[in-house]
């Protein structure tokens, strides 16, 4: 029930944060780096202790790969698409 509601606080605050981004954009970096934590949280929460439970350890080391090659894309798009 707890991660629920974590996933849930995540999709009203990126709601919120879209609507009144314009008036508050000195808290845009703030907002961001929350996102991000909130990524990570849900991610070390719900993803790594189900790959733990894997059997197979062969699919464990895939989806692994998988979780980090994700990461590693939306890093590389900051390059891609550079901020000032």
């Amino acid at each position: 029930m707890l991660n629920f509601l974590a996933g849930v606080s995540v999709v009203v605050g990126g709601v919120f944060g879209s609507l009144f981004i314009a008036s508050v954009e000195e808290l845009s970096g703030w907002m961001v780096a929350f996102s991000a934590g909130a990524f990570l949280f849900l991610s070390a929460s719900e993803l790594i202790p189900e790959m733990l439970k894997e059997d197979d350890r062969g699919r464990a080391v895939i989806q692994l790969a998988i979780l980090v090659l994700g990461m590693l894309t939306i890093y590389s798009l900051g390059f891609v698409f550079p901020h000032e």
